[in-house]
């Protein structure tokens, strides 16, 4: 992380590449975790 990068930025950088890593490890994992999460918006 650079000095000149702002925490916001860094912040989405971070979650951009644990998004992409999650996703080549185990989408099956990750469409139950979004199913539940939805169920659980919705109920």
């Amino acid at each position: 992380m650079t000095a000149s990068q702002s925490p916001t930025q860094a912040w989405s950088n971070a979650l951009r590449t644990m998004n992409g890593q999650f996703k080549r490890k185990s989408l099956a994992f990750g469409s139950d975790l979004w199913a539940m999460s939805y169920w659980l918006r919705v109920a």
